[in-house]
């Protein structure tokens, strides 16, 4: 998908990161916004469990007012 996609949010300010979410250490206070897009058959039952798990695993990565947002979570939410 990076490959498919990735050219076309090419800017100064973007980095793309390929890295298991759930592994990948990421750094503190490094980003305003983190993007979250790894599920292959949202929604499911465990989606938002794991959507808030990431979110709590990435808050420290997040500069002051940053904030997370996770791929077809609002979809998730109205199930």
């Amino acid at each position: 998908m990076i490959a498919l996609i990735g050219p076309l949010y090419q800017h100064p300010k973007l980095t793309i990161i390929q890295a298991d979410a759930r592994k990948w250490e990421p750094p503190k206070r490094a980003y305003h916004f983190v993007y979250f897009d790894i599920w292959a058959d949202v929604p499911n039952s465990d989606t938002l469990k794991d959507i808030a798990a990431l979110k709590q695993r990435y808050r420290s990565s997040l500069k002051k007012h940053g904030r997370t947002l996770a791929w077809c979570e609002n979809y998730a939410r109205r199930r």
